[in-house]
């Protein structure tokens, strides 16, 4: 707070700003976040991407067959002519020295000009009054591409060393850029990133760096497009750290640190087990499943996103078809509830069928909490058991709604995560699916129709599709009774 007091009040002031520490700590983004607090017109240049620093601050020579030979001045030049312009030099400690050089005058407090070439009598840009430069630079040993820059350039900046947020700023900074994701996940990546950089700064440190902030940012845009910790882990983190030394590797160790986090320490790593937290159904999956723990979150996370959103769900309601009363719809497969909240949320009455105990467990203790809170429960009913061992009775239900397990490896990212963990789940209870099997019971069903949702790509079942509601990445194949 005293370091963004003392930033604003340099900016207004028209100082020059540098802003050090270390890579991915948000140096860039903080700085963007005081030209946006300053309503003043602002410019943006990435020093450290410069290949030409000449054309990019000063302007360069140009031919034409008409005009002849001519002079483009550079957008910096305009940016400088700017009054009560905030200018972002970003990576000023990647730049090449001749932009530091060309930089020179114009940071200087009795100078501020830019001469446009070193002949005698060249004009010389003044700088607009107002003009206020925020530059960002990584400063140490371990930035291998940035420049030792000159005491002379840098006694030119007020200089504003940023720290690495901790675990409960950045959880908040996540929650702030990710409203709809969850919470605890968003929490879990603030607590993961934070560990790392703690353990790469002790003594007995067995990671040579920490997880930045512009990681952890990025893993929570990943959760936002429906991936699972993991797989974001896997993706992002992994390949930080070395796979080098089998056992003892940088990577292995990140993995443990992460399950070890997520865990809280309150979970056994060497068993599989249904963990309550804070009345929170956990199911924590032992170390060498590699998983981190399933939670039911519905009215969180990507689901809670659909439910705010349930009329945009067009394909599902183009399936379920249009209707003037509330239809009685059987899921033969309750899985997570994705679908099943979809469509009370669309006015109908749902019974859900779910073979695993674990599953049914851990949906039953979210729908309680959620049953004073949410009137569409009431038109809604799960069941614990394979829906092919029950006998339906005559027009019990209107349609018939069956979502079999997707292959692993033809599902979404977001589907992906989930159904290794709901495999294990099945496998850890010693239960099979067999969504043939379980199709042609559904298909002897009284009903009006049945929806099959499958992958885009994905073979058919046995039978006669009646018509096809086609998306992205799936489809609903129709069968008419």
């Amino acid at each position: 707070e005293l370091k963004w007091k003392y930033l604003v009040r340099s900016a207004v002031r028209g100082k020059n700003i540098l802003m050090t520490g270390p890579a991915g700590c948000g140096k860039t983004m903080a700085a963007k976040s005081l030209v946006n607090s300053l309503d003043r017109p602002d410019f943006y240049f990435n020093l450290g991407a410069t290949q030409d620093p000449r054309a990019t601050l000063i302007g360069n020579v140009h031919f034409d067959k008409k005009a002849g030979t001519y002079f483009s001045e550079s957008l910096f030049v305009k940016a400088i002519q700017t009054p009560n312009a905030v200018i972002l030099l970003d990576e000023l400690s990647r730049a090449h020295p001749d932009a530091w050089n060309i930089l020179m005058t114009v940071l200087d407090y009795g100078q501020r000009y830019l001469r446009l070439d070193e002949s005698d009598g060249q004009d010389t840009i003044k700088v607009a009054d107002g003009v206020t430069f925020i530059a960002t630079a990584n400063i140490g040993n371990e930035y291998t591409s940035t420049r030792v820059m000159d005491k002379v350039l840098m006694d030119r900046f007020i200089i504003v060393e940023m720290d690495v947020l901790t675990s409960d700023e950045e959880h908040g900074l996540l929650n702030y850029m990710f409203p709809h994701v969850d919470s605890d996940l968003l929490k879990s990546v603030a607590e993961i990133a934070s560990s790392t950089r703690a353990e790469s700064k002790s003594e007995a440190g067995r990671l040579s760096s920490g997880i930045s902030t512009r990681t952890s940012v990025e893993i929570a845009g990943l959760l936002y497009d429906g991936f699972g910790l993991d797989e974001a882990a896997e993706v992002t983190v992994y390949p930080q750290f070395s796979d080098d030394g089998g056992l003892e590797s940088e990577r292995l160790n990140e993995l443990e640190t992460q399950l070890n986090l997520i865990a809280k320490n309150t979970i056994n790593l060497d068993r599989d087990s249904l963990v309550l937290q804070e009345d929170n159904l956990y199911f924590n999956f032992k170390k060498k499943r590699a998983l981190t723990p399933l939670k039911i979150d519905i009215k969180k996370g990507a689901l809670g996103w659909r439910l705010a959103r349930a009329q945009h769900e067009t394909h599902l309601k183009k399936a379920i078809g249009k209707t003037d009363q509330p239809l009685r719809i059987l899921d033969a497969t309750a899985g997570l509830l994705g679908d099943t909240m979809i469509m009370l949320a669309l006015g109908h009455s749902v019974t859900a069928y779910e073979q695993s105990k674990i599953l049914y467990t851990m949906l039953n203790n979210e729908l309680n909490q959620l049953s004073e809170t949410d009137s569409n429960l009431l038109n809604f009913q799960l069941i614990n058991s394979n829906v092919c061992e029950t006998k339906f009775s005559e027009e019990s239900f209107d349609v018939i709604y069956f979502d079999p397990m997707y292959p692993e490896d033809k599902a979404s990212s977001a589907r992906r995560s989930d159904l290794k963990k709901i495999n294990s789940i099945l496998e850890i209870e010693g239960l099979a699916s067999d969504p043939e099997s379980t199709f042609t019971y559904l298909r002897n069903i009284p009903s009006t129709k049945l929806i099959v949702k499958r992958p885009l790509k994905a073979d058919a079942f046995e039978g006669s599709i009646n018509y096809q509601i086609t998306g992205k990445s799936v489809r609903f194949d129709i069968y008419l009774n």
